[in-house]
């Protein structure tokens, strides 16, 4: 019979040792792995909220910018100016509260201990009160140089490169540089950043869907006019003047076939060369700068109208005298160089018609000054001064139109943009920034360039785009606070992988129903733990050992797996897979740091769940080591404690119920030593635990297996009653004589010895 008893306590044993573990392990779970706390403690020892900035967000910039094609500005001087305007906007404190709102909200929802979850994100006040820290970062960075040594500098490199340069003036890039640094000097840069970034924080915040950037230098006209002025005047402008001004006039006025008397033809080149001849060097530069003067006020937007009256007046008379001149000449050298007229051309000459139609033959004996007598011409240098004069204007205007001839087709419309940008100011709006996210969509997605799309084509796909459409909606669900729920999180899942989420709320029941029984492993197990001692102990001592010797073993296990074996090895493994993934060559900077970091945070956490779990196993194994030790050492204890006062007549031993003790008139319990009057002459030494046993032997009522009878005849030199385990028990008459006569078991005493 005990052997089955202790074969079934043995397999209750094994199942005891399998719920404890289990317990053990879902309850350490349920304290770590489905504790928000757990993971906000590890994530605050791992200084991940500084980390992010510190040492990941430059390198995530990094990674974005080598996304960009062709970027506008050099962003990689940027990269430390745009981490701490972040930081500014979203501060490691506010992450990491925002942080653990949402833990705190997820991970019950995760492990099944909530139906739901809201979580809400305040991104809207923070990107308001993120401005003033943007613009403070902006103003104190790199911004205004990199706008210098980038957009403005390939810009200008283009206009020289396309020579689009007004008046044909060559200047250097350094030259022009610095002229756009002197009408836009840094301070004023950052003060039109501040104004845009004041523009887009109400658009970027969900408050508005319109926004209008404008970038005005109508304040700086006078500074813009000031430095062309200064360009202008280390240029030489006399070849634009003469070229582009004076020349076109003496050719649209004078024309390829204007003829004088004998019909000569003053050219056009003759004309214009001295005309250039008049021109002092004085009377140009008052030109220039009346050319000047006049176009910086139309391009600041100070007159709606060009024009420059240029008063050829008083240079006239210096033109035509010259002009006179050179036309005598040629008159001269043009009848001395033809034939002399024959006989029969004399007869019918008249000097009107040489006049009229020009000279054909040369007069025998008339010289070219007696030819203009014969004609009334003989200050014919004046009289093709008077001709000449009368087609030349005193002064005539360059307007407009002639303004945009001199730049020419290309450079005609800059004239239009840059005094559309002095007069109206750059502007960017939502619809500029729709555009350029349209655009980049569709770069994305087709290999046709977005130029080769008629307007109403682009218009089509800018309303049709996808990532127009993301943009809008994360502003709207930004503006009064990101919210995001259990159903946000389950469309997620499922666009990530079709059937995601119902595998996901699978998994959650599971642990759900896991986490639900945590506690009945705590009711079963001590229930296994006592129905263990009671079949396979007989005694009180020997019941405490065997549930000892399985508290022993579940603790020392647990301890063992969750304590060395996992310093030693699971550490290490962990450790290793890590390195593994950081090794990998496909892995960019960012992962690797960021894996570098999970490893920290990973290890820091499976150390704690370990050691909490081996400190639970511990104490486990400590409370077993107590209980066996108390199974050892109480049996020897107790014959001990009741073998003090042997052979004192004045004392009991309450052997079976309570008694009345007269001396000291209370009630003691069975098993206590007191003082008091002995009746009973028969003496027994008795362990504690026995004493029920010893009472039936001493009034001669066995128990079930435990009394024993000596063999027929034998006479024992020292009576003792035996135990079911063997003990004797001492005593001075057989147990199985005669039995004493009945006396009350509630006044049953054994005087000791």
């Amino acid at each position: 019979m005990i052997i089955l008893r202790r074969m079934l306590a043995v397999l209750l044993g094994c199942v005891f040792i399998v719920v404890t573990v289990a317990t053990l392990v879902i309850w350490r779970l349920d304290d770590t792995v489905a504790n928000a706390d757990f993971y906000i403690e590890h994530l605050a020892e791992g200084d991940l909220y500084n980390f992010i900035y510190d040492d990941l967000a430059e390198l995530a910039v990094q990674e974005v910018r080598e996304e960009v094609d062709d970027p506008v500005v050099d962003f990689a001087r940027l990269d430390r100016d745009i981490v701490d305007a972040i930081r500014g906007t979203f501060p490691p404190e506010w992450l990491q509260e925002q942080t653990e709102r949402v833990l705190r909200e997820i991970v019950p929802y995760v492990v099944g201990k909530e139906r739901e979850f809201a979580i809400t994100l305040p991104i809207d006040d923070r990107i308001r009160a993120g401005g003033s820290s943007i613009k403070r970062v902006l103003r104190a960075g790199q911004l205004t140089q990199v706008l210098y040594d980038d957009p403005i500098t390939d810009v200008i490199d283009d206009a020289l490169r396309d020579a689009t340069i007004p008046f044909g003036l060559e200047f250097t890039t350094a030259e022009l540089v610095e002229s756009v640094r002197r009408i836009a000097p840094p301070d004023w840069i950052s003060d039109q950043v501040d104004r845009g970034i004041d523009a887009l924080i109400p658009y970027i915040a969900g408050d508005t869907d319109e926004f209008v950037i404008l970038i005005s230098i109508a304040d700086r006209a006078d500074v813009v006019a000031q430095e062309i002025k200064a360009l202008l005047a280390t240029k030489d402008l006399r070849g634009f003047v003469l070229e582009e001004v004076v020349d076109p006039l003496v050719l649209e006025e004078i024309g390829a076939d204007f003829r004088v008397p004998f019909n000569l033809v003053v050219d056009s080149g003759d004309v214009q060369r001295v005309v250039r001849d008049a021109i002092t060097d004085e009377w140009l530069q008052r030109r220039i700068d009346e050319l000047v003067d006049a176009t910086v006020d139309f391009m600041a937007g100070r007159s709606d109208t060009f024009a420059v009256v240029v008063p050829l007046g008083e240079r006239k008379p210096f033109a035509l005298d010259a002009i006179g001149r050179l036309m005598d000449r040629k008159l001269a050298e043009a009848y001395s160089s033809v034939r002399p007229c024959r006989t029969d051309e004399l007869r019918g000459l008249d000097i009107d018609d040489m006049v009229r139609d020009g000279i054909t033959c040369r007069i025998p004996g008339v010289t070219v000054d007696d030819l203009k007598s014969q004609a009334d011409l003989d200050d014919y240098d004046a009289e093709v001064a008077r001709l000449v004069g009368r087609a030349l204007p005193d002064a005539f205007t360059f307007s407009e139109a002639d303004l945009r001839a001199a730049f020419g087709p290309a450079q005609s419309g800059q004239l239009d943009d840059v005094r559309e940008w002095v007069t109206e100011g750059f502007t960017v709006t939502q619809t500029d920034l729709e555009e350029e996210v349209a655009k980049a969509q569709y770069d994305n997605d087709f290999a046709d360039p977005w130029s080769g799309l008629t307007v109403d084509q682009q218009q089509d796909f800018i309303r049709r785009s996808s990532w127009v459409e993301d943009m809008n909606d994360a502003r709207h669900r930004v503006n009064g606070g990101f919210v995001y729920t259990q159903v946000d999180f389950l469309d997620d899942l499922d666009e990530l992988d079709e059937g995601a989420a119902d595998n996901f709320l699978d998994g959650r029941s599971a642990l759900k129903w896991v986490f639900g029984w945590r506690v009945l492993g705590w009711v079963i197990a001590p229930l296994l733990l006592i129905a263990v001692g009671l079949l396979g102990g007989r005694r009180l001592y020997s019941k405490l050992a065997w549930g000892a010797v399985f508290l022993l073993i579940v603790g020392l296990g647990v301890w063992i797996v969750s304590g060395p074996t996992w310093n030693t090895s699971g550490e290490d493994e962990i450790d290793q897979q890590f390195e593994e993934e950081i090794a990998d060559l496909d892995r960019t900077e960012l992962e690797r740091t960021a894996l570098r970091r999970a490893k920290v945070v990973v290890l820091g956490a499976a150390d704690d769940f370990a050691s909490g779990l081996a400190g639970q196993g511990l104490i486990i194994f400590l409370v077993g080591a107590v209980a066996f030790a108390g199974s050892i050492a109480g049996p020897p204890l107790g014959r001990a404690v009741a073998g003090l006062g042997r052979r004192r007549d004045d004392e009991i031993v309450v052997v079976r119920g309570d008694v009345l003790d007269d001396e000291h008139d209370e009630e003691v319990e069975e098993g206590e030593i007191v003082e008091g009057e002995v009746t009973e002459a028969s003496t027994f030494e008795i362990a504690p635990e026995d004493i029920e046993d010893a009472a039936d032997a001493a009034i001669g009522e066995p128990g079930e297996e435990d009394a024993a009878t000596d063999e027929p005849g034998e006479e024992d030199t020292e009576p003792s009653v035996e135990t079911d385990e063997g003990e004797a028990l001492d005593d001075d008459r057989d147990p199985g004589g005669p039995e004493p006569p009945e006396e009350d078991s509630d006044d049953l005493f054994r005087r000791r010895e």
